[in-house]
């Protein structure tokens, strides 16, 4: 089964059906204890987290699960005031 990439940033299959474009990110070394992953700018863009100057919309929190071996779950999060 082959794929075509769509301007909309979605595979088409060839059965007609999508699957959402998979994006392999770096893990990067980030201080002496902790590592992690950029996102790109458009897909935040797309979910209103980065307006169309490339700054961000609010003040965005992510929250990460480890879910299992290798497997993270992320989700932003509007920042809460005490």
């Amino acid at each position: 089964m082959t794929a075509k990439e769509n301007s909309d940033d979605e595979r088409y299959r060839c059965d007609g059906g999508y699957v959402p474009t998979v994006r392999i990110m770096k893990l990067r070394a980030l201080d002496e204890t902790t590592f992690g992953v950029t996102l790109p700018k458009h897909d935040l863009r797309s979910d209103g987290l980065v307006d169309g100057g490339d700054e961000l919309t609010d003040e965005w929190q992510v929250v990460v699960r480890h879910v299992g071996r290798g497997k993270w779950e992320v989700e932003t999060a509007k920042q809460i005031e005490d």
